[in-house]
């Protein structure tokens, strides 16, 4: 209901729980296969400009869901397209914040109370660094040159693991 308010059109509501249940790190589903995913993004982008345009047309005296704040602060000109990526990506952000949140319950419960003198911050950012949301990461070489050794050419893909950078002893 914070994405999207009780009284939203139930197909909208529908399709959000999908955006949320298939970004989840925890899905046990099969990819949707190129075409599934393409027909999924426009489905999602049809019927989400359609509420926005809708909204815009007769906007609430207050805000009653995130898609009416993001209506509310976006540029007059901004494209539907913008406003639905935002959203979508809202959305897609709850499974790796629950993610967080279950490796800092876990490392509570198997390390402890920490004591008074630990900030909360520390558990949060000590779960982040042993369990980071993005275990790979990767970038295209902008341009030609060495690393640890190795020579990378421009449009090379380099990839980085924070999972495994974080848990070595020399970092």
């Amino acid at each position: 209901s914070v994405l999207l308010h009780d009284g939203s059109d139930p197909r909208l509501s529908r399709l959000i729980q999908d955006v949320i249940r298939t970004s989840s790190l925890m899905a046990a589903r099969p990819r949707p296969t190129s075409w599934r995913g393409r027909l999924l993004t426009l489905k999602r982008t049809w019927l989400l400009a359609g509420e926005i345009r809708s909204r815009k047309q007769a906007p609430p005296s207050a805000p009653r869901d995130l898609l009416d704040v993001i209506i509310a602060v976006a540029e007059p000109d901004q494209p539907l397209e913008e406003l639905v990526d935002i959203l979508v990506a809202f959305a897609k952000s709850i499974s790796s914040t629950g993610f967080a949140l279950g490796w800092a319950l876990y490392l509570l419960a198997t390390e402890g109370d920490p004591g008074p003198g630990v900030p909360s911050d520390w558990i949060v950012l000590e779960t982040l660094r042993l369990w980071p949301t993005p275990w790979l990461l990767g970038r295209f070489a902008k341009r030609q040159h060495e690393l640890a050794g190795r020579s990378i050419n421009q449009g090379d893909v380099v990839i980085a693991c924070p999972y495994l950078v974080n848990r070595h002893a020399d970092y």
